[in-house]
């Protein structure tokens, strides 16, 4: 074996893994009742559903967000303005779980010399284009590269479906988890007559009547212990995780209803390409002067 192998640092190793945390839940304001419920097709004389899926995080508590400097026509100042702008009265996913935007705050990695929380990194992970002539540096005073990547390789992870985005899309009360095989279950929702028993198994015993299995998966995930994924219990977290997340869909419509943790979350971001990430910040800089070419 080569000498020159490269082996991470524990501060980049640790790195790497939260980034793996990271990637694992960038879609989770899907895993909501309310999130199907604003998916379902338009009713006659009925108001439609308002959720916004993309806010994890409340980035009007974020100082990173709060104390930006506005540049006329950057998008990324647009960008900004716009989300801590988001009309209070519009449900987000981060009101779906009171404690999640702090749960978020807690977690902090170190990206070539600059600190982040997960919280301030979460309105990023879902929108690709944010990396294209942005001043990131200017805006918030950081490069913002942890949360660029995962947006940018966001869309890589959903796979490719026929047909318009309005087709085919499932009422509420009706939502089946489905795959693109054939294979369907009924997801139990708030008018459910009972509750689904492969859920209740998962479920602490404190939950037994009707359930919205999405929103209540979501208050149950344990987030608040995410930092093992960077410790000898990563597999036993990993695998509560995965056995939770499977449950929800990262799109309402049949045929093409993949569960979030093969569709949106364990895809994204590879061990491999995330470990030559941190061989050095030569190669960093690289990748993301290709994906961002304002990029330091």
């Amino acid at each position: 074996m080569s000498k020159s192998f490269w082996r991470p640092t524990d501060d980049q190793r640790r790195t790497i893994l939260l980034m793996e945390a990271l990637g694992l839940i960038h879609d989770l304001g899907k895993m909501s009742d309310r999130f199907l419920e604003s998916q379902e097709p338009p009713k006659p004389n009925e108001p439609n559903v308002e959720y916004k899926n993309t806010l994890l995080s409340d980035p009007r508590t974020i100082n990173t967000y709060k104390n930006h400097t506005s540049i006329p026509q950057d998008p990324s100042a647009k960008f900004v303005q716009k989300i801590l702008n988001q009309d209070a009265t519009t449900p987000c996913a981060f009101s779906e779980r009171e404690d999640l935007t702090e749960l978020l705050k807690e977690i902090e990695l170190i990206w070539i010399a600059e600190q982040y929380s997960f919280a301030e990194l979460m309105p990023l992970l879902t929108n690709a284009g944010l990396v294209k002539q942005s001043n990131w540096n200017g805006v918030v005073g950081k490069s913002m590269q942890p949360g660029l990547l995962v947006g940018y390789l966001h869309g890589i992870a959903h796979i490719e479906k026929e047909g318009d985005p309005d087709q085919h899309k499932q009422p509420y009360h009706k939502v089946f988890r489905a795959t693109p095989f054939g294979n369907e279950e009924q997801i139990s929702t708030g008018n459910s007559k009972e509750l689904n028993f492969k859920l209740w198994k998962l479920l602490p015993k404190s939950y037994f009547v009707y359930i919205y299995e999405l929103t209540t998966i979501l208050q149950i995930l344990p987030l608040a212990t995410i930092k093992e994924i960077t410790t000898s219990q990563r597999s036993e977290w990993l695998e509560q995780m995965m056995v939770l997340m499977k449950r929800g869909l990262a799109d309402n419509r049949r045929p093409h209803n993949e569960n979030l943790s093969s569709g949106t979350g364990a895809i994204l971001l590879l061990r491999s390409p995330k470990r030559r990430l941190f061989i050095s910040s030569k190669m960093v800089g690289s990748l993301m002067s290709k994906i961002c070419p304002s990029a330091p």
